[in-house]
């Protein structure tokens, strides 16, 4: 049995820059090709539908979000779309009540529910999902394939090419406000790449591609795993363009909406394929290659991946629930038991700081009723004197009428 563990990045291509890089470096040719290392576990016999999903937002009550498919995909031939929601799988669940969507103890609660279901269904079988889009729930019937029947084997070189050689715009998109009713936001455009000589400027905003809405409904705009999904939508269509093929973009820019005809190329022809890793894949691998800078080749031995997997998760990469679930609950749990352990901690601030509130409204209590002690004894004292001198002067004017003389002190 075959466990693949697979990350998807965006079809603009995900860079992350190296501290050695100096400049460009021309390309390899095939005899220099870069050395590669693949990490992947077994259980490629396993039925899956082609989707990720993302569940912990309060929206949850509606059902477990799909924020990617995978092209050619059951989910895909089925018309299901990123941003979709499913209610139910068989008859079993995926929503959550209105008091435990939002809470952190119930993220990804939903997503390890659909891929406990999705165990007990072979390759082949019918599966019967509950799909909510739009406000309408609808009846979806998919036949599930093997994992290894949607992700076919790739050698190396093939991985790495088919990598270099898909089309980007040379643009990436992020953001979530209430504004992505308008579309997806362009973060920032790639010098000299096709979005630029297109006249794509950053802060403009992609409606749609060829057709396919990219806008967020009113309900969901300002969620950043929508937007997420959307931006997935857009990769999708992305892989769909073949070479010399010009896309159609929807773009929303200085208030007004126009059409923009982009013609893509290659990622290397626009990202370059030195300075730096990258990080692609094809479904069923991650592969990173070595790099070059002006001292040489540095080649990339194995290494562990999971401090990288966490890292891409909270830059909001998801793993494919019903490919990788085993990685996917010890992420969740590990990220669920670190929100308790800072909900805890927050808790006994709180509690501390509650303690020494009171302490300081008791001590404000005792210096006020200190205060009015010593008022008060002020005003018994001043009283006592002023009878006393009273007193005093009655009794002298009593022995100057005896004719006596008396003295007193006090």
């Amino acid at each position: 049995m075959r466990r693949s563990l697979c990350i998807a990045a965006l079809a603009m291509g995900l860079v992350v820059s190296s501290a050695a890089a100096q400049g460009r470096a021309p390309r390899s040719n095939r005899d220099q090709r870069s050395v590669v290392s693949v990490w992947r576990t077994d259980d490629d016999a396993r039925a899956v539908l082609g989707i990720s999903t993302s569940s912990g937002g309060e929206r949850d009550t509606l059902g477990l979000l799909i924020v990617s498919i995978e092209p050619g995909s059951p989910a895909e031939q089925a018309g299901l779309e990123e941003g979709n929601r499913i209610v139910s799988i068989n008859g079993t669940s995926l929503k959550l009540s209105p008091m435990d969507a939002g809470e952190s103890d119930m993220r990804g609660i939903l997503s390890r529910r659909l891929t406990r279901e999705m165990h007990k269904v072979k390759p082949g079988d019918e599966v019967s999902l509950e799909v909510w889009n739009g406000g309408r729930t609808r009846t979806v019937r998919v036949k599930p394939v093997s994992a290894e029947d949607l992700h076919p084997k790739m050698d190396m070189d093939e991985m790495r090419d088919s990598a270099r050689a898909r089309p980007v715009l040379g643009i990436s998109v992020g953001g979530a406000s209430a504004r992505d009713t308008l579309g997806l936001f362009v973060e920032s455009v790639t010098p000299d790449g096709p979005a630029e000589q297109a006249g794509i400027f950053e802060g403009d905003r992609i409606a749609a591609i060829n057709g396919v809405d990219l806008r967020i409904g009113k309900e969901d705009a300002g969620d950043p795993e929508v937007a997420s999904a959307k931006a997935q939508r857009l990769q999708r269509e992305m892989r769909k363009v073949g070479a010399g093929q010009s896309v159609e973009l929807r773009v929303y820019s200085n208030g007004q909406f126009h059409t923009v005809r982009v013609q893509p190329k290659k990622y290397e022809d626009v990202y370059g394929d030195a300075g730096g890793f990258q990080f692609f894949g094809n479904g069923n691998a991650i592969v990173v290659p070595s790099f070059r800078y002006d001292g040489g080749t540095v080649r990339i031995p194995r290494i562990n991946i999971a401090p990288m997997v966490e890292r891409l998760n909270q830059l909001q990469f998801r793993m494919r629930s019903d490919v990788q679930p085993e990685t996917s609950e010890v992420l969740a749990r590990t990220m669920a038991a670190r929100e308790q352990a800072l909900q805890a901690a927050q808790e006994r601030m709180a509690a501390v700081t509650a303690r020494l509130a009171s302490q300081q409204a008791q001590q404000a209590q005792q210096a006020e009723r200190s205060r009015a002690l010593q008022a008060r004894m002020a005003a018994n004292l001043a009283d006592m004197q002023g009878r006393l001198s009273q007193r005093a002067s009655e009794l002298e004017a009593e022995l100057r009428a005896r004719g006596a003389t008396y003295h007193y002190r006090f």
